[in-house]
């Protein structure tokens, strides 16, 4: 009896242990996650030795956001990553010392990079950042010795100390003017083991605009600096105009990346085109002079006028007497200001009366009876280059008394 109760209590003490650890079946078993809100999980470790990971864009139902600090850090099986369109944030020393990685494919909406991300993933040779970035933490990027070209773009804010510290490949980097802030060592500068001294990587150059932070970061760190031309916006009152006969000259606007508004003749000079009358497209030359370099275009267009065409049509009598014996011709339409040939159509009315195609004449034949008939004729001006064509459709009387 003693023998049966203590089973029954080991049974009892087993089940009570597991029933206190709690166990969630995952759909991606290679993974392991912490859930961080209500419908997000931050991806915290790799149980597989897979060399290519694409991380999930959900787990369990679950939206990854985050990968986690260290949650594959030290992972030498790892060549290439693929993160997916959900992640946000890349957490401190997330892939760091991950030795063999030699790509990563990074999405847009990632928003950060944090502390020591990569720090001294020494197969790495490029990293692409995408527009979404706004923050790069410090040492995200160090140590990795085969890192050779870096791409950043408008969007980053913020670069932290010593993000590309130790790059001894990395020779140029070109930053976006979004960046406000570049802390120290953030680029172009590498470790002399043999001195124990930080030093500037040999040919390093940075590239940005005039004003920006890079700028101010080259002088401080005594880097050369490569000087980008400044993006400017040419903006006209309108790019689309109609002929009038004059020449049309747009007044044109021209704006720099950050807004500011530049001074003709001391930022541009603008060169409009010769006898700019006619229907055509034409091009300004915008030149831009001082610490603005290149020349832009503005492009607009002067269309067809509509066709001035005025069309009178008067009641015309014809004597009895007269059409009895011949035709009589009359010429009851009146057209002015047309433009391009005009060809004159009868839509309907007696066949004793046609209308000269040329002309626009109209011939009442011999025979016809006394009557007051109306003609519908359509007037049709051929246009030209500046002008639209046109037609007019009008009715006209003739008495036959």
């Amino acid at each position: 009896m003693k023998k049966t109760v203590s089973i029954v209590l080991a049974i009892i003490m087993i089940v009570g242990i597991f029933s206190a650890v709690p166990f969630t079946a995952s759909a991606n078993p290679n993974y392991t996650y912490n859930v961080i809100n209500d419908n997000e999980a931050e991806i915290t470790g790799y149980l597989d030795s897979e060399p290519i990971i694409s991380i999930p864009s959900s787990i369990d139902g679950y939206r990854v956001t985050k990968i986690a600090k260290q949650a594959f850090y030290d992972n030498d099986d790892i060549e290439e990553v693929v993160f997916p369109d959900t992640l946000e944030n890349i957490g401190d020393e997330a892939f760091s010392d991950c030795s063999s990685i030699t790509d990563v494919t990074f999405n847009d909406g990632l928003k950060k990079i944090g502390f020591s991300a990569f720090d001294s993933c020494d197969s790495l040779g490029e990293v692409d950042i995408p527009e979404t970035v706004e923050f790069i933490g410090a040492s995200a990027f160090s140590s990795c010795h085969a890192l050779r070209y870096v791409w950043l773009y408008e969007g980053l804010q913020t670069i932290d100390g010593y993000a590309f510290y130790n790059c001894e490949n990395l020779k140029e980097v070109s930053v976006p003017d979004s960046a406000f802030q570049i802390i120290s060592k953030a680029f172009g500068y590498k470790y002399n083991a043999s001195e124990e001294t930080q030093e500037p990587v040999d040919g390093f150059v940075l590239s940005g605009y005039a004003g920006s932070a890079a700028e101010n970061y080259a002088k401080n760190h005594s880097l050369t600096f490569n000087y980008l031309p400044i993006p400017v916006t040419v903006k006209m009152e309108k790019s689309m105009f109609t002929y009038t006969g004059k020449a049309i000259k747009p007044s044109v606007t021209v704006t720099d990346m950050r807004g500011d508004k530049l001074v003709k003749d001391t930022d541009y000079t603008l060169v409009y085109p010769k006898s700019p009358v006619n229907v055509g497209s034409y091009t300004i030359d915008v030149k831009l002079k001082g610490k603005y370099s290149g020349v832009e275009f503005a492009l607009y267009v002067i269309k067809a006028a509509k066709n001035p065409m005025t069309v009178k049509a008067t009641a015309k009598t014809v004597k009895y007497k007269t059409v009895k014996k011949k035709n009589v011709t009359v010429k009851p339409l009146t057209v002015k200001k047309a433009q391009g040939t005009v060809t004159y159509k009868k839509l309907k009315g007696s066949k004793m009366i046609t209308v000269n195609k040329k002309t626009g004449k109209f011939t009442v034949k011999k025979g016809i009876k006394k009557n007051t008939y109306t003609i519908k004729v359509k007037v049709s001006a051929k246009g030209n280059k500046n002008y639209e064509s046109l037609s007019k459709t009008v009715n006209v009387k003739i008495k036959v008394k």
